[in-house]
């Protein structure tokens, strides 16, 4: 009983200090707006999984963008799941889908392609396994409502700490200065384990602890 209380302690101090190491990232910019729906379920549970909508708008969006060295750096927005903490999550839209300059699009492709990703982090996202169904939706102007010209569509699939990303396209006659981007994530959590980083993270610090003490005892034996 000593020793099993002994853990559960050193699990929650690297839980604790896993969480000071990562802060959560901020929701507040304007511009973006997280509905979150039910609670994940628990590891094993047998309910259907937790949906959570997520609508991003980028708005003041031009293609071809004016300024080269825009080109291959994407936009982010972090968010995360309320119910899942410890888990990060970031959608990312790339303009150029990548490319780093104008050299790099595709030849007979006077536009670049786009691309929409899904990142997730944190200390808790190893027990996380979620699919994600996103779109990228273009506006006319910031007055324009939805449909609009759909520019990426499809379905994302994570287990754990990673990024998924689908790839598409801009209109031919690309987009307009005033243009906005609506780029939508429907989450379907799986499966959530607020456990699984715990144990990783207390079996390798045994293990290195381990290692030292058989150092330690080596060299006093050494010594000796």
């Amino acid at each position: 009983d000593g020793l099993e209380a002994l853990a559960q302690e050193s699990l929650a101090n690297v839980q604790r200090l896993a969480e000071e190491l990562l802060p959560r990232p901020s929701t507040s910019a304007s511009g973006f707006r997280a509905e979150i729906g039910a609670a994940c379920p628990d590891a094993g549970a047998a309910a259907q999984p937790a949906e959570s909508p997520v609508v991003w708008r980028i708005e003041n969006v031009r293609m071809p963008m004016e300024r080269a060295p825009h080109y291959g750096k994407p936009l982010r927005r972090p968010f995360d799941i309320p119910q899942c903490p410890g888990v990060y999550l970031c959608l990312a839209f790339y303009p150029s889908g990548g490319a780093a300059s104008l050299e790099e699009v595709p030849a007979g492709r006077r536009l670049p392609p786009c691309r929409m990703a899904l990142e997730v982090s944190g200390p808790a996202a190893a027990g996380l396994e979620l699919s994600a169904e996103v779109d990228t939706q273009l506006l006319a102007g910031p007055s324009a409502t939805l449909p609009g010209t759909l520019m990426v569509s499809g379905k994302l699939e994570l287990a754990g700490v990673g990024e998924a990303h689908c790839d598409g396209a801009w209109p031919a006659e690309g987009a307009p200065s005033g243009s906005t981007l609506v780029c939508s994530a429907l989450l379907r959590v799986k499966s959530w384990d607020p456990n699984a980083v715990r144990l990783e993270k207390f079996l390798w610090q045994t293990m290195a602890f381990d290692a030292a003490s058989y150092d330690s005892n080596s060299d006093s034996e050494e010594g000796d």
